[in-house]
């Protein structure tokens, strides 16, 4: 009994198969690209988050000098490569400190990356309280 992978494909099937894996494997690496991309976007949106969560709380005991909360923040982001510029601090009322941080993510995915463009913007923003008889000092 000969089994079907013992079995020696005619030049038509070689063909056959040689035509369908190159219609596959684009495919199927457009995929896991595009997968990497989205993990690469939801951990970036975490971490961003959880620093502007970060300088919020710091904010909420030290509210005067906007440089601590910004040094805070870029703390919390030492794994990424984070211009100073792109963090705010912002005195809202009722002794709220808003704490925004803008970071964009490049794309790997060479098709998405030409529909989307070749970055997108991850924000992550967090109000604190102020707790202390300081004044808020903003984002200059």
């Amino acid at each position: 009994m000969i089994g079907w992978c013992s079995r020696r494909l005619s030049g038509r099937e070689r063909g056959a198969a040689l035509v369908e894996a190159a219609i596959v494997i684009p495919l199927l690496l457009l995929i896991v690209m595009g997968v990497i991309d989205i993990g690469r976007l939801l951990s970036t949106s975490a971490k961003v988050q959880e620093a502007s969560q970060e300088g919020a709380l710091f904010a909420s005991y030290a509210p005067s000098d906007y440089l601590e909360v910004r040094d805070r923040v870029l703390d919390s982001l030492e794994d990424f490569d984070i211009a100073p510029s792109s963090i705010t601090v912002v005195c809202a009322a009722n002794d709220a400190i808003e704490v925004s941080i803008i970071h964009h993510v490049d794309l790997v995915t060479p098709w998405i990356s030409e529909i989307l463009g070749s970055s997108i913007a991850v924000t992550g923003d967090a109000v604190g309280k102020n707790f202390t008889d300081e004044s808020c000092s903003p984002t200059p």
